[in-house]
Parts: C-alpha cells; sequence; structure tokens
C-alpha cells in the first residue's frame, strides 16, 4: 500500500474517531439535499377544467350575453405540489387587446397566459407549451357597451330687440355612443364643445357640427356614417298676428223685462273672421276651434241693433290678446220685446186669484184695459168684465 493512501486512511479514522459531530452534520445536511430534490423532481400531469378569464377588453365593448365562459384542458410539467392540486387552482387568461369592433373572433391562447393561483406555486415553477393547451383557439363574441344620447346644444340667446327666438330645431335628435359605464353616465346629453353664441340676431340661423366638435370625452360613435348635427334657431318678432277663420257667435243673457232668452233674437251673421294681435307664444298658444265671441243681450233694448264684433266678449282668448280687426266688422242683431196683451191677461188672472183666495168675492169685476200692442193684427175690447 503506498504511504499516501495509508495517511487518508489514517486521516478518515482519526476523522471518525475525534470529530465525529462534524460527520453528524454532514449526514443531516445531505438528508435535507435529497428530500429537497425527491420533493421537488418534475411531474406531468393534464388538468381537463381550466377556467378561461379575459382580460384587456376595449371598455367600449363587453362580452355577448350569450357568451359562455369555456374551459381548456392544460399538462403541466412542475414539481410534485402539481399531484395535490386540481383544475380550479389555475387560471388561462385570454388578451383581448386586438380587438376593436363588435362581432365574433378567435382568440389563440398562449402559454404565457396560464397560471397557478395557489401559494407556493408560480408561473415560474411551471412550464406549458403551445401544445398542451386543449383547445388552443377558443370563440369569443363581442358587442358594443352603448346607450342612445341626447343632443341639446349649448348656446347663448341674445337676439335684437324686439325679437326673440321662437323655436329651436337639431337634427340627428340622439346619437349612439360606446365606452364604458361611467364615460356614458357622464354624457348622457351630449353638447358642442363650444357655446354658439347669438349677438343681435334678427333671422333663423343654421350652425352645422361634426363628431369633433361634440364634447363626448373618450366614447366612441357607432351611427354610420358619421354624423352631422344640424342645429337651427328661429328668430322672430316678438309681437305676431294671426287669422282666426269662423269664429261662432254666441248669445248669451236675457232680454230685458222678460224671461225670453237666444229663443227671440236673431243674429247676423253667426261666424265672423278675426285678426288677433299679441305676444308670439300666447297667440301661438290660441285653438282656433276653442274660440268664440258672446253677444249679451241684456243691455240692448228690443228692436234692430248694429253691435261691432270687437265689442264682444272673446271666449278662450287670452286677456292680454286682442282683437284688432274683424270681418264683418258688426253684427245685425233683431231683439223681439215682451207682447203687451199677453201681460194683461197676467195680471188679470193674478187678481182674480187673490180676490177668491182672500174670501171677498166681489159681485163683478171691471177692469179698463189700455191694449196697443205693436204686434197685435185682430182689434181688442177696451173693457172686459169679468164675472166670478
Amino acid at each position: 500500500m503506498r504511504p499516501a493512501f495509508r495517511r487518508y486512511i489514517r486521516s478518515i479514522h482519526h476523522t471518525l474517531h475525534e470529530d465525529w459531530g462534524l460527520i453528524l452534520v454532514a449526514l443531516l445536511v445531505a438528508t435535507v439535499f435529497w428530500w429537497e430534490v425527491d420533493e421537488n423532481r418534475n411531474v406531468s400531469r393534464y388538468f381537463p377544467d381550466v377556467e378561461v378569464r379575459f382580460s384587456n377588453l376595449d371598455p367600449a365593448m363587453v362580452l355577448a350575453r350569450d357568451q359562455k365562459i369555456p374551459k381548456v384542458g392544460v399538462r403541466v410539467s412542475g414539481p410534485r405540489l402539481l399531484q395535490d392540486l386540481d383544475g380550479v387552482d389555475f387560471v388561462m387568461r385570454a388578451d383581448l387587446s386586438d380587438i376593436r369592433d363588435a362581432t365574433a373572433h378567435e382568440i389563440v391562447l398562449n402559454p404565457k397566459g396560464f397560471s397557478p393561483i395557489v401559494p407556493g406555486l408560480s408561473s415560474d415553477d411551471i412550464r406549458v407549451r403551445q401544445g398542451d393547451i386543449i383547445p388552443s383557439r377558443i370563440e369569443v363574441i363581442t358587442e358594443w357597451n352603448s346607450r342612445v344620447a341626447r343632443v341639446v346644444p349649448r348656446y347663448s340667446p341674445k337676439p335684437a330687440l324686439g325679437y326673440v327666438i321662437s323655436a329651436t330645431w337639431v337634427a340627428p335628435a340622439t346619437i349612439t355612443l360606446a365606452g364604458s359605464d361611467a364615460e356614458l353616465a357622464r354624457h348622457a346629453i351630449v353638447r358642442n364643445k363650444n357655446e354658439l353664441v347669438l349677438d343681435g340676431e334678427t333671422e333663423t340661423k343654421e350652425q352645422v357640427w361634426t363628431v369633433e366638435d361634440l364634447d363626448i370625452g373618450n366614447l366612441k360613435v357607432l351611427d354610420t356614417p358619421k354624423p352631422v348635427i344640424r342645429f337651427k334657431i328661429f328668430v322672430e318678432p316678438f309681437f305676431r298676428k294671426r287669422l282666426v277663420s269662423d269664429v261662432p257667435i254666441r248669445v248669451a243673457g236675457k232680454i230685458p223685462g222678460t224671461t225670453a232668452t237666444a229663443g227671440s233674437v236673431s243674429v247676423e251673421p253667426t261666424n265672423v273672421d278675426i285678426l288677433i294681435q299679441g305676444a308670439r307664444l300666447k297667440v301661438n298658444s290660441v285653438a282656433p276651434d276653442s274660440v268664440a265671441l258672446e253677444l249679451d243681450i241684456s243691455r240692448l233694448p228690443p228692436g234692430e241693433h248694429k253691435v261691432p264684433v270687437v265689442h264682444l266678449n272673446p271666449i278662450n282668448l287670452p286677456s292680454d290678446v286682442q282683437i284688432i280687426e274683424a270681418t264683418p266688422t258688426a253684427l245685425t242683431v233683431w231683439i223681439q220685446g215682451p207682447h203687451e196683451l199677453e201681460t194683461v191677461f197676467q195680471e188679470l188672472w193674478k187678481g182674480v186669484r187673490e180676490s177668491y183666495l182672500s174670501g171677498n168675492l166681489p159681485e163683478a169685476i171691471t177692469r179698463t184695459l189700455s191694449v196697443t200692442p205693436a204686434n197685435v193684427t185682430t182689434p181688442v175690447p177696451t173693457q172686459m168684465e169679468v164675472k166670478p
């Protein structure tokens, strides 16, 4: 045996007898290393029900209502910890950032999107190849996250003195926008970025805006073609005249001294045309079918009269709207007076009845009747004797 080898053997023998504690520590370290290597040696396992989660979708779009959340199978290589896990402990993320329109898309699943969601295991501890994902392509259907917004232009109404803005008109009145829920809520009403200023206008004005002129933030306009907003402002004089035709004449009141009303009155014509004037809004509010003119006969004695139309009482006409002209200008009114003979007999019967009820029946009641009726054609006796 060579001297060098003998020295080596003696050194080991000396160590075993003198440094046994060091030997024990070395054995423990070796045992730990062996356990670590055994526990973390690579295994391969197939998970058939890994959920796919979508990410990075444009806020202007959402998944279709009938879009099902797919699941895929994935074969994973990694530590022995995989043997204690299930498909719910992993997730496959699908990147939808390339989707630009609302339709059906085919998405390729990337192995980089596969990751564990349990503590103690990271994506660096496992390995997944493209062929380990089954299926590696899925269909995704997207829709626009849209809402219809009203177009309400911003403008400063300052027409010339004596003129008013009678109406405004905008077309289209609505546009369809797409974006996040927060953006859509913030732009439920769409306005123009720069306020339209009207200063001293006396005529109708029209303004045209494109989509770029509208304050819509980061929202997308879905209308095709892109709408052109037309805004028209009608400027007109404050006062207005208006012709109301075939206004009916209504008779009201009683003939003085009688209970007779319209049945004893004749009016010609029964309908007239009137020209009214007043504030534009008040004149525009008049409903022609509801307007009438009232003729009060309680202040007119029997006979024929010419009554100006402007003196009649208007019905359903605002108080600050005036009748400035009428065609014809006056009405011809005939009022029939009370019949004197009828009045005489009424008084006679009243006297007889009162005498009878009082019990003082005279032998004869003689009344002198002075009758001069204008409308009686037969002779009337000047005296009448009435016996009970």
